[in-house]
């Protein structure tokens, strides 16, 4: 018989394209490349599989 397979949920429900995760004490931290939430994009969680929070960008926006 095959087993079941379930699809896992999205750590980070939003447009976070090729994140990076570092864990520091009890919280990971989620870095992402820039997207439509700004300037390397930042989230949280206390568990690897999620879910996470977004915060502020790492960066602050760009100037004009």
């Amino acid at each position: 018989a095959a087993a079941a397979t379930t699809a896992p949920a999205l750590a980070v429900g939003s447009d976070f394209p090729d994140p990076a995760v570092v864990k520091v004490g009890g919280t990971y931290y989620v870095y992402s490349t820039n997207n439509g939430n700004g300037n390397v994009p930042v989230a949280t969680s206390t568990s690897l599989i999620g879910p996470a929070t977004a915060t502020r960008p790492a960066t602050p926006p760009r100037r004009r």
